[in-house]
């Protein structure tokens, strides 16, 4: 919520390099106020923040435990 707007950004690969690894400039982002898209691309955003720069491996657990 922004300014009483819902906003909601989706991200859609656009675009791959080789390198094996996966960074905000092979994304585009659409954004949307309230249901509606107003804008589209990074310059909406600030930028990417990562461009094929190397990060920390992390590990990530997707599994669920049902008790």
């Amino acid at each position: 919520m922004k300014d009483g707007k819902r906003i909601d950004i989706y991200y859609m690969r656009s675009g791959r390099q080789p390198d094996g690894l996966t960074t905000d400039d092979e994304f585009t982002p659409y954004v949307f106020e309230n249901g509606v898209l107003v804008a589209i691309g990074w310059a909406s955003l600030g930028g990417p923040k990562s461009q094929g720069q190397t990060s920390d491996s992390i590990y990530i657990n997707n599994s669920t435990t049902v008790y």
